[in-house]
C-alpha cells in the first residue's frame, strides 16, 4: 500500500492501537481495530481508485 509509511510516521494521522486485516479485495479492506487493549470493533474501508491511486476512502464502522 503506497503511503503506508507516511501514515505511520505522521503524528495524529491514525489512532494508537492494533489493526488486524480480516479480509480484502482490490478496493476494500475489513479491519479489526483494538485501541488501548480493548476488544475493539470492525471497520470496513472502501476505496475509489483512479489510475491506481486512492481518490476517496469510505469508512464504515460495524
Amino acid at each position: 500500500m503506497s503511503g503506508l509509511k507516511s501514515l505511520r510516521t505522521t503524528p495524529g494521522a491514525a489512532p494508537a492501537g492494533t489493526y488486524t486485516l480480516l479480509d480484502h479485495t482490490p478496493t476494500t479492506m475489513l479491519v479489526r481495530f483494538r485501541p488501548g487493549g480493548t476488544s475493539g470493533f470492525r471497520v470496513n474501508y472502501r476505496f475509489d481508485l483512479n489510475d491506481g491511486l486512492i481518490t476517496k476512502a469510505t469508512l464504515e464502522y460495524a
